[in-house]
């Protein structure tokens, strides 16, 4: 059995409670991105659009290597004036930038209610698919546990450690100087 083989057998979709209608200082959009981190494609976004990649609020990041859709929002001061927002779908470098609305505020981490996961299996064999039908009463009562990528242990400090496993190894003080005091590409000087 395989799973995660192609882009495109792990497929998430963002779910936020932030309330997207008609009025509010801040534009919505829902980001498709396809092999890509979203960072690369806000970049690839700002870059069509001539905006800073700075102008844009995320919920959360999402995985490279899927197809994935999530929230982006910008301030109406910083979107360019001679392209309306409400326009057709925006499509550039392989990301779609598709306007969902208006908003009172920025999306930020805290809208996040979910992400739906949609996994391809292959490679599965009657006798394995017998199997997860047998135990699938179980998982529809437990779930699932969220096993996903280095990005469950906290985030990678450009190959110095992750936070978590220094953690889970007793090395709390090494967890703590990885969280707090090592830069990291995203952080604002």
């Amino acid at each position: 059995m395989k799973i995660k083989t192609r882009p495109l057998d792990f497929r998430v979709n963002e779910i936020v409670s932030l309330p997207i209608g008609e009025e509010g200082e801040h534009l919505v959009f829902a980001l498709k991105k396809t092999s890509q981190t979203t960072d690369a494609a806000l970049e690839s976004v700002s870059r069509a659009l001539g905006v800073r990649r700075g102008v844009w609020s995320v919920a959360g990041m999402k995985d490279r290597h899927a197809q994935t859709t999530q929230h982006v929002s910008v301030h109406e001061k910083n979107w360019p004036r001679d392209i309306p927002a409400q326009s057709e779908t925006f499509q550039t470098g392989g990301v779609t930038l598709q306007f969902l609305g208006r908003a009172e505020e920025a999306v930020a981490r805290g809208h996040i209610v979910a992400n739906e996961f949609t996994i391809a299996v292959r490679k599965l064999t009657r006798a394995k698919c017998a199997a997860m039908r047998a135990e699938w009463g179980d998982v529809l009562e437990a779930g699932v546990p969220n096993y996903f990528d280095t990005q469950r242990f906290g985030s990678c400090r450009h190959g110095r450690g992750l936070p978590m496993v220094s953690l889970l190894r007793g090395e709390g003080d090494a967890a703590m100087r990885l969280l707090l005091a090592e830069a990291s590409r995203k952080d604002h000087r």
